[in-house]
Parts: structure tokens; C-alpha cells; sequence
């Protein structure tokens, strides 16, 4: 799903990372992940992402960012399909249409947006922690 957005442009990826890495993107990044974690532990958080401790700190401190399995991770978490994350932190809008969006997704990705739909009319809490 993230290699449409990097085919569209949204944004880019160099060998070992995002080339458009600046300050005010690590700080999205940072408080992406901040809000992700939101009253978990680090350590939990952590275990949640199946990174170290001192992964999600340096990323919760503008050090450096989330590989694109993280960035999966957390905009699930946030309750978000990635592309969504990777427009907001960018700042950027994506010419994709939902129905593109949908088409892009692999079953797994698209049983668990029809289960957050499923929960979300329902009215029920929308638990985004089993990942």
C-alpha cells in the first residue's frame, strides 16, 4: 500500500530512508508517535511495534523516524490506513480515490478496514491494538 504512495509521489524513500528527513517532519513523525502511544509505556508501546525502547524514544524525540513497517503499525494503531499518516505528516493530499485506496489493499488490510467500519457503526470502541 505504501509503495503506491511512493509511486504517486506522495513521498519519497532513498536506501536507507526518507530523503526529505528536515525538522519540522521528524517533529510530525514525533508527535504521530506520541499520540500512537498515547498513556501506554514506551516499553509497552514498544513491544506493541516489536521495536526496542529506545526505538520509540528516539522517535518520540525527533531523532529519527519509523521505517515504513512502523509507519503501518502506528497509522493502524491511530486508526488511520497508512497512506493517511504519510499525507498528514507530509502535508500533502493524494489524488487517490477511496475506491482506489480499497483496490490497492491486500485482503488482510481490507478485512481489518471492514472490521473498524463494522465496530465504528456499531458504536462500539474501536480497539486498534491487535496488530
Amino acid at each position: 500500500m505504501l509503495r503506491k504512495l511512493i509511486d504517486l509521489g506522495v513521498f519519497s524513500v532513498v536506501a536507507e530512508g526518507f530523503s526529505e528527513m528536515d525538522e519540522v517532519v521528524l517533529k510530525r513523525y514525533a508527535e504521530a508517535v506520541k499520540e500512537a502511544r498515547g498513556k501506554r509505556s514506551q516499553r509497552d508501546f514498544s513491544e506493541l511495534l516489536g521495536v526496542s525502547q529506545s526505538t520509540v524514544h528516539n522517535w518520540e524525540n525527533a531523532k529519527n523516524a519509523p521505517d515504513l513497517d512502523g509507519l503501518e503499525k502506528i497509522a493502524r494503531i491511530r486508526g488511520q490506513l497508512p497512506e493517511e499518516l504519510m499525507t498528514e505528516i507530509y502535508g500533502r493530499k493524494t489524488e487517490a480515490s477511496l475506491q482506489e485506496r480499497i483496490e490497492a489493499m491486500d485482503d488482510k488490510e481490507l478485512a481489518w478496514l471492514m472490521m473498524l467500519l463494522a465496530q465504528r457503526v456499531a458504536g462500539g470502541r474501536v480497539d486498534t491494538d491487535e496488530e
